[in-house]
């Protein structure tokens, strides 16, 4: 949770956006493909 604490921090000072990928770890592009495809829309490519 250390890493997940961080970006919640730095999200509260507006810097960045979380989004937590339920049932995932560090490869949530290989481990929830769908969910990290839904995480994603939104965000300007």
């Amino acid at each position: 949770m250390k890493y997940r604490a961080l970006a919640e921090d730095l999200e509260e000072e507006g810097l960045c956006e979380v989004r937590v990928v339920a049932g995932a770890g560090h490869n949530v592009h290989l481990e929830e493909p769908a969910a990290y495809l839904r995480a994603l829309e939104g965000f300007p490519g």
